[in-house]
């Protein structure tokens, strides 16, 4: 395990290890939900798990295929940009990146 990853994982925890659901204040919110208030709702992100965070802290794990990065955003009660960690997926595939089949998206129709 490298450096980046390890020290990812030894902050979140291991990959799918998180909550399903987000507390924030009185709301019980699911991922998607979470994601969509986030603004990172969109094609090509994966929601993967919520990481338990201090109190009045949150956070959300997700792929972000345009990147090919696993990333973690942390955010506070209102939803403010707290932090946001993002590590290569070759971390966890190791040589098996190398043969996987990424679908690649171009805006401009060529």
């Amino acid at each position: 395990m490298t450096v980046l990853r390890a020290a990812f994982e030894s902050r979140y925890g291991r990959l799918g290890t998180g909550g399903s659901c987000v507390q924030v204040g009185a709301s019980r919110l699911e991922l998607d939900e979470v994601m969509h208030r986030l603004g990172l709702d969109f094609d090509g992100n994966r929601v993967i798990d919520a990481p338990a965070m201090p109190a009045g802290h949150h956070a959300v794990r997700y792929f972000d295929g345009e990147d090919r990065r696993i990333v973690c955003m942390e955010f506070a009660d209102d939803f403010r940009y707290v932090e946001e960690r993002r590590v290569h997926i070759a971390e966890w595939l190791g040589d098996a990146y190398f043969e996987t089949e990424w679908e690649v998206h171009c805006p401009v129709d060529l």
